[in-house]
């Protein structure tokens, strides 16, 4: 009842030949996103250009702070807000060094939790390990980020009206 056959049909002369439509090519795919090989080009990667401190300036419910910094200072309303916001970028610019220079791979999880005291002319005081999770090594780094750029500017006159004492206590959450 029929060729079974793969062969084209035999044009016939009073068949009317429509051409097969084609559809559009599709548009470029985006490129793959590649993941940063160093903790360099993830920090220009996430350079944002509005601020003084590295890193996207969002959170996710329910996401996992990984490899970040974290302050007790608040920098948006309060009289310390400029003071407050370079200090904190000196202590991450410092702390993305030294994980640089010990070509951190993010092979560790955890978090570093230090408390100290910022004195009016920029020393840092009482600095101690409230908790740490990660190890010698990573804990030293993130002491290392506070104490190595200290001494830090000088509270300016504004301040040192408005605040009462001579210090304050301050406390820095390391994520790994």
């Amino acid at each position: 009842p029929g060729d079974l056959a793969f062969a084209r049909p035999a044009a016939r002369p009073d068949a009317i030949l429509v051409e097969p439509v084609l559809p559009e090519p599709a548009p470029p795919a985006e490129p793959a996103r590649t993941r940063p090989r160093t903790v360099a080009a993830a920090r220009a990667a996430q350079l944002h250009p509005d601020s003084a401190l590295l890193g996207e300036k969002y959170r996710q419910e329910g996401g996992v702070r990984r490899f970040s910094v974290e302050s007790s200072m608040d920098v948006r309303a309060s009289p310390f807000g400029h003071y407050d916001a370079r200090f904190i970028a000196a202590v991450q610019q410092c702390w993305y060094e030294l994980l640089e220079r010990q070509r951190y791979t993010l092979d560790r999880m955890g978090k570093v939790v230090l408390r100290f005291d910022l004195e009016f002319d920029g020393r840092i005081g009482n600095l101690i390990v409230a908790e740490s999770n990660v190890g010698e090594i990573y804990t030293l780094l993130c002491q290392l980020a506070i104490t190595k750029p200290a001494p830090y500017e000088r509270w300016p006159i504004e301040i040192r009206r408005v605040h009462q004492g001579d210090s304050r206590h301050i406390v820095f959450t390391f994520y790994y």
